[in-house]
């Protein structure tokens, strides 16, 4: 149930986020697929995940962190997810990650690279759907790019380990992190946004 605490971004993303993992579940639910959640590395899993979401999260943020790059598009898309992200709770940013690894591991890996590999080979059927995965995600070039290369991480990762799980975690764990950085800690990632006067706003209305 909403409060009246609840910023609107959060009631709109967990709507959306909530259809995803129901048409998710529906599309994969009943058919066999060579997956499995634990696949052939059982619990170890949950490890292997949180250790390449950090990993998948640092490198990018190397990158962008040095200006010459001159990734002008990509600060000002940051900025903008920050305003629009920056009252989220954790629990919210927990939540909202969690329906997105869940839902987009399902329908881009479970389904549609499952599906095409019985059509088109296993290396297409990644890049296949990786491509379109990217080009939902393409809100920049440089995120495009590392959308692309990700998405055919997750495919390569369930091909050969045959875990949703894995993925699964993996792309909730990143999203986590990714989401809490840019909505709590923007600094992190070069932008000079003053968090303090943000803070100091709240205790005055409250």
């Amino acid at each position: 149930m909403r409060s009246d605490q609840d910023p609107p971004v959060f009631s709109q993303l967990f709507k959306l986020s909530i259809i995803l993992v129901i048409v998710a579940v529906l599309i994969t639910i009943g058919h066999n697929y060579s997956w499995s959640w634990l696949g052939n590395i059982g619990l170890y899993a949950i490890p292997i995940a949180i250790l390449l979401a950090s990993i998948a999260f640092y490198v990018p943020v190397v990158l962008v962190s040095h200006r010459w790059l001159k990734l002008s598009s990509f600060y000002q898309l940051m900025e903008q997810l920050h305003v629009l992200t920056r009252e989220l709770t954790w629990p919210q940013i927990v939540v909202l990650a969690s329906c997105a690894g869940l839902g987009e591991e399902l329908l881009f890996r479970g389904f549609a690279q499952s599906w095409l590999t019985q059509y088109t080979g296993v290396l297409l059927a990644i890049f296949i759907s990786s491509i379109v995965f990217a080009l939902l995600h393409a809100m920049t070039l440089y995120y495009f790019v590392f959308a692309l290369l990700i998405s055919i991480t997750f495919g390569l990762l369930l091909h050969f380990t045959e875990s949703m799980l894995l993925i699964v975690l993996f792309h909730a764990v990143y999203d986590v992190i990714a989401l809490g950085v840019i909505a709590k800690y923007p600094q992190w990632l070069g932008l000079n946004i003053d968090t303090s006067s943000r803070y100091n706003d709240r205790n005055l209305s409250a």
